[in-house]
Formats: structure tokens, sequence, C-alpha cells
């Protein structure tokens, strides 16, 4: 596990993939690992892609404040709206239950 963490710091991409979910506990152990993960790379100005389903205001649950301003200075942020496949799906499930009917 130890070689897998200093793999993550040095690599040169990494992506960090829906930050927030199941990174957090009760001692903020995941909340320093990310940090640490972040401060690592920025120092060694190697490319992280981080992505979220979190509002920018909520970050903070996540991230330390320090770290979110590391990332201001140091990141762009780009934001993704797409349809919800997931909404077509759930009526296709609910006509097939119902017979066609709401």
């Amino acid at each position: 596990k130890r070689q897998l963490w200093n793999r993550a710091k040095i690599v040169d991409f990494l992506l960090l993939d829906d930050l927030g979910k199941g990174s957090q506990d009760s001692t903020g152990f995941g909340e320093r690992m990310i940090d640490e993960l972040i401060r690592a790379r920025y120092a060694e100005n190697r490319c992280t892609i981080i992505t979220t389903n979190i509002p920018k205001s909520n970050l903070t649950d996540f991230i330390k404040p320090s770290t979110l301003h590391i990332l201001k200075g140091s990141s762009a942020q780009i934001k993704v709206d797409f349809y919800d496949f997931r909404v077509e799906e759930g009526k296709k499930i609910r006509d097939l239950i119902n017979g066609g009917k709401q």
C-alpha cells in the first residue's frame, strides 16, 4: 500500500475520481491524505485532474481551506453538465412495471 501511495505522489498524471465519495471519516484521515497528495503534486508541478459532484460551497467538507487556496492558484475549473440518462432508464422501468400506465 505504501508503494502505491508513493507512486500516486510522483506519477506524471493522476486522476482523482469522485472526490468526497468515501474519503471522509471521523478522524479526518481521508482529508489529510488528500491534502498531502495535492500539496506533494503541486510542489512538483505534477498534473492532477480531480472530478467531483460536490458543489464548490461544500468542498471544505472534504478539502482543507488552505489546500483549496492552492487549487485556486494552480488549477482550472471546468463544469460539465449533461443529460442524466438514469431519468430515462427509470421511466422505462416504471413503464414496464405499470404496463405503460403512469
